[in-house]
């Protein structure tokens, strides 16, 4: 394997800007901001629940690509455009694609570019069990 590889996966949008959605650098793998968009660069919904599911499978993708799954995940960030509203909806849709034992997490309240309320980014190791 090449000590850094990127990946595009075909069911996430592709980036606007110069960055790559995954990267693998021997067996860490680091997610990009994902918000809750398909390919096509839609919205699910307006809610946060909605594109907290879409940006969760986006990461699910993202890994898959790199030789991962959410298990592997050992950090979380997510950002919310409104913390105190949405976080309860945001942590239920979570709890949906994380389980006991969660990954470790930090959620800040910040601008996102554009129309989506949510983006979370990852960081995993792949284990060799």
């Amino acid at each position: 394997m090449a000590p850094r590889q990127t990946f595009q996966p075909a069911t996430v949008p592709v980036p606007g800007g110069a960055y790559s959605p995954v990267v693998r650098a021997g067996d860490l793998v680091f997610v990009a901001g994902m918000v809750g968009t398909d390919a096509n660069k839609r919205l699910p919904g307006d809610d946060v629940g909605s594109q907290t599911r879409q940006a969760l499978r986006n990461i699910q993708a993202c890994l898959e690509a790199a030789g991962a799954s959410l298990a592997d995940v050992c950090t979380v960030t997510t950002y919310l455009e409104h913390v105190d509203r949405d976080f309860k909806a945001y942590d239920a849709v979570y709890r949906e694609f994380f389980t006991a034992e969660f990954p470790a997490r930090a959620t800040v309240e910040a601008h996102i570019v554009g129309d989506p309320i949510v983006e979370i980014q990852v960081t995993a190791v792949i284990s060799h069990d």
